[in-house]
């Protein structure tokens, strides 16, 4: 008995490692399920940029411009990969997303959630984990454009066309 409570004590401490070392791209959902809270996540990630500058890295216009471009970049490189793994989106389908990068500019955590008000407006189920498979594949070698000496966050909605 006293041996289950020691290994318990020893799960319970060491589950914040396992957890937060469950990088990769996931919904919102299914990472909140895996203990992967984006209040958490903000904590860590500073904002890119941020409507109130003492909060944000970039600080002035030109660093939100190349911010936005290369975010739009990173979308843009992500569809390409999707269609060129014969991935294609059956109708408009938005998305918002949260990027959480390294100061090298590599990914960390891809969050998304596909954006509708009916389930038709949403890839299916097969869709999604596609998807998911594909956007994983994808971030392992990505690297973001701005670097920073610190780590950093970005999100953005966007519309994937057929």
């Amino acid at each position: 008995m006293k041996l289950l409570k020691i290994l318990a004590l020893i799960i319970l401490l060491a589950s914040p490692v396992l957890v937060y070392g469950q990088q990769g791209a996931m919904t919102i959902q299914e990472a909140r399920i895996a203990g992967v809270e984006m209040t958490y996540l903000d904590s860590i990630f500073i904002s890119a940029i941020h409507t109130d500058t003492s909060q944000a890295l970039f600080k002035t216009a030109k660093e939100w411009d190349m911010v936005a471009k290369s975010y739009r970049k990173l979308l843009r490189d992500l569809s390409k990969h999707l269609n060129k793994n014969k991935y294609y989106w059956e109708q408009p389908t938005r998305m918002y997303s949260r990027a959480y990068f390294n100061s090298d500019g590599t990914i960390a955590y891809f969050l998304y959630n596909f954006i509708g008000k009916t389930a038709e407006e949403k890839p299916s189920y097969e869709q999604q984990e596609a998807f998911k498979k594909l956007a994983n594949d994808f971030i392992v070698d990505y690297k973001f454009k701005m670097k920073a000496d610190m780590k950093f966050a970005q999100c953005i909605t966007t519309t994937f066309m057929p």
